[in-house]
């Protein structure tokens, strides 16, 4: 039983850590989207 639970934690951790790189990744690339965008503009 200790098992099940230490590899469903773990997995948990696995999936919360990339998603939060995924998202992370996505919020640069809008931002670096955002102000090539405003240079042109200009």
């Amino acid at each position: 039983m200790a098992i099940v639970l230490l590899v469903g934690v773990t997995g948990g951790v696995v999936y919360l850590t990339l998603a939060d790189w995924r998202d992370r990744r996505r919020r640069e690339d809008e931002t670096r989207e955002l102000k090539h965008s405003t240079a042109k503009r200009r």
